[in-house]
């Protein structure tokens, strides 16, 4: 955890990115979900998806267990970045997910596959283009989630290209219009209907923008796909 984000903070970022991902600040770490986005099942606590490769970080980071024997065929669909369920369904797959969940050891590894590929690229990204007040980390984390970290189309950093657009100074509001932009026209078609229909994540970010709660501080009331949370007072 960085010394600039205290773990309170990163709890209300976390509650907050759940809401957008699972409709509840309660973190989903059973979730397994076909969204239909071309990604195959999104699992837990930050939407790891079994095309892309990060469920299988999960599940081989934990390295326990029933749930081991999904391994190989979440190999397979990675080499082929398949959204196929069929051979996770054949397996059992969503039931040893939800099992494994009853092991603290499998949560642990869910939060540190999250740090390791969303919060940490995410801060350190916001960091170095002078975005990291505790909202421009939570908007780099979000967007990373949702879109990935890495260097590919429509991912965090290609946003972050796009807004800068050849200048050197990064500014919040213009990233997360670009987002949106990103996400009404994602290069991949697969895609397009789930992001679309995520648009209303990134107005919520934008309006804790025009709020000036840079500091994320609690409570914090917000509306999000027609539903309204509230995340508690942040307490030690």
């Amino acid at each position: 955890m960085p010394a600039t984000i205290s773990p309170q903070i990163k709890t209300v970022m976390d509650q907050i990115i759940s809401c957008f991902e699972n409709s509840t600040p309660v973190i989903q770490y059973n979730s397994v979900v076909n969204l239909d986005d071309g990604r195959g099942y999104t699992c837990g606590k930050a939407g790891f998806t079994t095309a892309d490769g990060d469920a299988l970080g999960v599940v081989t980071r934990y390295n326990h267990g029933p749930i081991m024997q999904v391994v190989p065929v979440l190999q397979k669909l990675q080499q082929q970045n398949s959204d196929n369920v069929q051979a996770l369904d054949a397996v059992g797959f969503s039931q040893l997910w939800v099992n494994a969940c009853s092991d603290p050891a499998f949560i642990k590894a869910q939060d540190d596959v999250c740090d390791a590929e969303y919060f940490t690229p995410a801060y350190n990204l916001a960091t170095q283009y002078k975005c990291d007040s505790n909202l421009g980390v939570l908007c780099f984390y979000d967007t990373a989630v949702e879109h990935g970290a890495g260097g590919g189309p429509d991912s965090l950093q290609d946003i972050i290209k796009r807004t800068l657009n050849g200048g050197q100074d990064l500014d919040l509001t213009a990233f997360l219009v670009t987002r949106k932009a990103v996400l009404e026209n994602p290069q991949d078609p697969t895609t397009t209907e789930a992001w679309r229909e995520s648009i209303d994540r990134v107005n919520v970010l934008l309006k804790f923008v025009a709020d000036d709660n840079w500091d994320l501080k609690t409570p914090i009331t917000f509306t999000v796909f027609g539903d309204g949370y509230t995340i508690p007072v942040a307490t030690a």
